[in-house]
């Protein structure tokens, strides 16, 4: 009976590492997609700003030039555009799911995720982005951790790679573009378009 019950709790922790994985594959396909084929699509409202934004930073330094085009966020942040993603992404998630389990702590786990990878993409991205172009975030984006937070924590390998990884997508241009994930790293290199280097 112990191992009987044993498997079975196993199984259970299998299946919610298994919805952590492809709930994490969404999110990082989802930044992939829209940054590569919406945000540099000049015929669309979000690659007009998105395309201004690559227009307005020296790529040497990452510093914004001041524009006429640009908002007075400069195109820096994430804000409520993420959150109706996220609605979308979970709508058409959740339709799937139903379609293996009507088990209410896979749907309650799942959301809980999804609630989670969208804060903390629109955190750390407007946190980091304003960081990196030289900008304050608490002077541009409603959701943000201020500069000082980010001193503490710009060391560690992962924001490193996420100002050196944003550094490359902005230094390549044309056919040579790339680096599209911006805060979950996993569909550029699926895709073939992650960079290393200029």
């Amino acid at each position: 009976m112990y191992f009987i019950m044993l498997f079975l709790y196993m199984n259970q922790i299998y299946i919610y590492i298994l919805i952590t994985i492809i709930v994490y594959f969404i999110f990082s396909f989802s930044e992939y997609l829209i940054h590569r084929f919406i945000m540099h699509d000049n015929s669309t409202i979000f690659g007009k700003e998105h395309l201004i934004h690559h227009k307005s930073t020296n790529n040497e330094t990452m510093q914004i030039i001041e524009s006429s085009e640009l908002d007075h966020r400069q195109n820096l942040c994430f804000d409520y555009d993420t959150l109706i993603i996220t609605i979308v992404l979970f709508a058409l998630y959740l339709f799937i799911l139903r379609k293996f389990t009507k088990k209410k702590e896979y749907i309650i786990y799942s959301f809980l995720l999804f609630v989670f990878l969208s804060l903390f993409i629109v955190t750390i991205w407007n946190s980091i982005h304003c960081y990196m172009h030289n900008e304050d975030s608490s002077k541009k984006c409603k959701i943000y951790l201020n500069n000082d937070s980010i001193e503490k924590i710009k060391d560690t390998i992962y924001v490193k790679w996420i100002i050196w990884n944003h550094t490359l997508h902005h230094i390549r241009k044309g056919e040579r573009k790339g680096n599209f994930n911006i805060v979950l790293p996993g569909a550029d290199h699926l895709f073939g378009t992650y960079y290393t280097t200029p």
